[in-house]
Order: structure tokens, then C-alpha cells, then sequence
């Protein structure tokens, strides 16, 4: 007859192999936030580096990219969008925002080797509020480990950015960050872990004043050990324990 422990292990080990990644419930984990311009809302554009920043490597999308110098607003929220998105993203659907428009001094966004004078995806819930901003379903082969990045604060305007940006996902698991409204353009991380075809993600976000703009929205696959194998050295470790 095994030792308790031993006939525990092998069960937890087949267990980890026959387990499908797609079968675990997803996670979104806040994993900090990136400033990408210097501080402050004097008029006049700088740049937020993303190229530079290692983000959008495997997709991005800018919403409502204007001609250098041009101010618009009131538009349909998906006008002039520079739509870049992996083959695991789908529907993104901005229909929850108000409008899109962007002025010539918001910050240009320079990502996939071209630089563009950027606006945003706005929302005027009133200071404060949360409100939805734009939703996306996962699809087809998703990798284990997303980063979602959500640009923001590139308006240098105090009253058009957000204080917090939380995303939700399927079964209400959610995720937010606070931040700092200062002028700097700030890249919020999110790690999406565990997502399927199929699953939606709504990005929401609550108004510092007037009103939320969003500028972009950037995506990277993560590499992550496989979910057998942190089963298995859990395991170990645990059996290393009960032996000392």
C-alpha cells in the first residue's frame, strides 16, 4: 500500500494534466500603471511612447486618430479608429460611450512605428461616476496571459480623464486601478489570466470631472509556466513539508 501522501500526489498530478486551460475560471489582476509623458496640462502635445514602452505588440486600437492640428467632437465612437487588434480580440463595441472627438493639443501616440494625433472614446456620466466605456469578447486560440492596457490622461485636460478604470469579465470578476489626474499620459495594466473564446471584457471608468476619455486600448500575450506545472511544484512542495 502507497503512503497517503504518495496516492494524494498522484492525484493531484493527473488531475493538473488532464485539467484544459480554458476550463479555469478567468482572473483579472491590476499589474500597475505606466507614465508615458511628462507631467502637467500645458497646451501642447507630447508624445506617449508606446513602441518604447514594449506595449501593442500583438495589437492595439486608437480610437479616433484626427489630423494633426484638427479639433472635432460629437462623432460616432468608432469615426476615424485605427483598429489594429490581435486575432484573439473580437466585437469591440463602443456603443456605451457617448461620442468620440479629439482637439490638437492632446498627446500623440506613437505605437507600431507610426505616430498619430490622437483624441478619444469620451463618456460624460458627471464627475465621479463610473460609467462603461467599450466592450471586446476574446476568440479563437487565446493566449494563457493577456495585458490589457488602457491609455488615459493624454487629454491635458483635468476634467476629461478618469480617476479609476476597472475592467470586468465573465462570472463579475473585476479589476480596478485608481489613478492621479496630472496631465502625464498613463497606461493602466490589467493581466487577464485563464480567458476563453467567447468571453467579454467591459472596460469602465469613473469621470474626474466633465467627463472620461479614453485614447487607446493595447494588447500582449504573457508567457506563463503551464497550470499543471504550478500544480505540480504546489504539490511538492506541499508533500516536502509534511515529510519534514
Amino acid at each position: 500500500m502507497l503512503p497517503i501522501e504518495i496516492m494524494n500526489l498522484r492525484h493531484i498530478i493527473a488531475t493538473a494534466l488532464l485539467l484544459p486551460a480554458g476550463l479555469q475560471a478567468a482572473t483579472i489582476t491590476a499589474s500597475g500603471i505606466d507614465t508615458l509623458t511628462p507631467l502637467g496640462h500645458a497646451l501642447g502635445t507630447d508624445v506617449a511612447d508606446l513602441d518604447a514602452n514594449g506595449s501593442g505588440s500583438d495589437g492595439f486600437v486608437i480610437f479616433n486618430s484626427i489630423a494633426e492640428g484638427g479639433n472635432q467632437g460629437g462623432k460616432p465612437w468608432n469615426e476615424s479608429m485605427v483598429d489594429s487588434l490581435p486575432a484573439y480580440v473580437s466585437n469591440l463595441d463602443g456603443s456605451a460611450s457617448t461620442s468620440t472627438g479629439g482637439w490638437a493639443n492632446y498627446d500623440d501616440v506613437l505605437i507600431g512605428g507610426s505616430t498619430h494625433n490622437t483624441g478619444g472614446i469620451a463618456n460624460s456620466p458627471g464627475g465621479g461616476v463610473e460609467t462603461a466605456i467599450f466592450s471586446f469578447q476574446l476568440n479563437g486560440s487565446v493566449p494563457q496571459s493577456i495585458n490589457l492596457g488602457i491609455l488615459t490622461d493624454a487629454s491635458d485636460s483635468p476634467n476629461w480623464t478618469a480617476t479609476n478604470v476597472r475592467i470586468e469579465g465573465p462570472g463579475a470578476v473585476t479589476a480596478s486601478q485608481n489613478l492621479t489626474v496630472d496631465g502625464a499620459a498613463d497606461l493602466l495594466n490589467f493581466n487577464i489570466a485563464g480567458g476563453i473564446a467567447g468571453d467579454t471584457y467591459t472596460v469602465h471608468a469613473t469621470s474626474a470631472g466633465s467627463g472620461v476619455v479614453i485614447a487607446a486600448a493595447t494588447f500582449d500575450s504573457v508567457p506563463e509556466p503551464s497550470s499543471g506545472g504550478l500544480l505540480l511544484l504546489g504539490a511538492l512542495l506541499s508533500l516536502a513539508r509534511r515529510k519534514r
